[in-house]
């Protein structure tokens, strides 16, 4: 089973945005951004739907 970290990543990367651009168009901070996708920490509830709105993805299907 892979980590919700690894998930991301690899939604991101296919997604063809940089960290950059899913930090400004989701008003995470590209610290915070680093650190949800290196799995050091988990995302906030409104972090989860503005990741989840940007990358076309349910929430339920990444965060749950």
């Amino acid at each position: 089973m892979l980590k919700i970290n690894l998930l991301l990543k690899n939604i991101i990367r296919r997604s063809g945005m940089t960290q950059g651009e899913i930090a400004r168009e989701t008003g995470v901070s590209a610290s915070r951004l680093s650190r949800i996708i290196h799995g050091y920490t988990k995302p906030r509830k409104e972090e989860e739907e503005a990741l989840s709105r940007l990358l076309g993805i349910e929430s339920a299907e990444l965060f749950q």
